[in-house]
């Protein structure tokens, strides 16, 4: 749970993946903003090891400016 808030801090609320107990019987995959996976992990323990996938960069989308034309007088 330290490590996805230090990913919160960093990287904002980006979507993550958590692999756990992968190729086992109780393997388990949680995914979705790092913000709604902790709420799903709130006053669970961890044990084992985790595999953690994060989103990379999008860049915002540009917006397109126009401006108006005053008359002058």
């Amino acid at each position: 749970v330290s490590l996805l808030e230090a990913i919160y801090t960093i990287f904002g609320d980006r979507r993550v993946s958590i692999g756990r107990e992968l190729t086992k019987r109780y393997e388990e995959i949680i995914r979705g903003k790092v913000s709604q996976v902790l709420k799903q992990l709130e006053g669970r323990t961890f044990k084992g090891e985790a595999c953690i996938v994060v989103e990379g960069y999008i860049p915002p989308k540009k917006v397109k400016r126009t401006y108006l034309k005053t008359e002058e007088k």
